[in-house]
């Protein structure tokens, strides 16, 4: 029988586990570029959801504008004053501002 050259396994053991090492590598990076694809595409969700919130937002306090302004006109014409509806409405939109930040506004209960 002969013997198995001593060189030459420990020559295939070494490309094994040189092998195995890399396949581990190219298995990591894999799975780093799949969960970083998936952050992107969760990232892309997150703003497309934010930007649609933020439209909406801004329509949102343009109609109320539109609707105070509208609101003060008739309290003014109403009156007959000059500038008066407009302050009676910022004051009323003032107040329900303060009112909603103190409700919102977490209290210390010691």
């Amino acid at each position: 029988m002969s013997e198995p050259d001593a060189e030459t396994t420990e020559s295939g053991l070494l490309d094994r586990v040189q092998r195995a090492l890399m396949h581990a590598e190219a298995a990591a990076r894999c799975y780093l570029a799949l969960i970083v694809a998936e952050g992107r595409r969760a990232a892309r969700g997150l703003m497309r959801e934010g930007s649609w919130m933020a439209a909406l937002v801004g329509l949102g306090l343009i109609g109320l504008a539109l609707l105070l302004v509208g609101l003060a006109m008739l309290i003014e014409s109403r009156i007959g004053s000059p500038g008066v509806g407009y302050m009676i409405v910022g004051g009323l939109t003032v107040i329900v501002f303060l009112v909603v930040m103190c409700a919102l506004i977490p209290r210390d209960e010691k």
